[in-house]
């Protein structure tokens, strides 16, 4: 399983967990305007990818695809997610993040909360569905980030950053 920086392509994921009927260029906005990671496994499929989408100086909007293809390496999933959301909040210590996150969706739910947002008050509805907002302030648990026990095996120094970062090429 491998890292890489969020490349438009990687929004197009074989059989996602959560469908997006209409993207438009939400593809390319992500790559262009915000700060994503993929992950890949042995054959070269992405399995999932995430990030913010950044709306000004101080505030961003956190988002994930996943595939059901990526449910098949959770472990693994798990550990590339942490590693990912460790860069992006060191990345983005000064700023508020949001994600949207189903209401009826328990696991994605603990998953942010594991991450260190907290539940918020607003809501909406989209495509039938109930979102609810959760908030990540200021670089909240910034400090702890990698020292979770879910994720054994992750460096809480920071030193899988840098080889994250790196922004190789897409291979056809």
């Amino acid at each position: 399983m491998r890292m890489e920086l969020f490349q438009a392509i990687d929004w197009y994921l074989d059989d996602p967990l959560e469908p997006v009927e209409n993207p438009g260029d939400i593809a390319v906005k992500i790559e262009t305007q915000g700060l994503g990671i993929s992950v890949f496994i042995e054959d070269g499929t992405c399995i999932g990818c995430g990030g913010i989408l950044y709306w000004g100086e101080k505030e961003a909007e956190a988002w994930i695809r996943i595939n059901r293809k990526g449910l098949e390496y959770k472990k693994e999933g798990i550990r590339g997610i942490w590693k990912g959301w460790r860069i992006i909040a060191r990345s983005c210590r000064d700023m508020d993040i949001i994600c949207w996150v189903d209401s009826d969706w328990i696991e994605a739910q603990r998953l942010v909360r594991w991450l260190g947002f907290n539940f918020g008050k607003e809501m909406r509805k989209l495509n039938n569905k109930t979102y609810n907002i959760w908030e990540y302030k200021h670089g909240n648990h910034v400090d702890d980030l990698g020292n979770g026990s879910i994720c054994r095996g992750t460096d809480a120094t920071g030193s899988d950053d840098e080889v994250a970062s790196q922004r190789p090429s897409r291979h056809s």
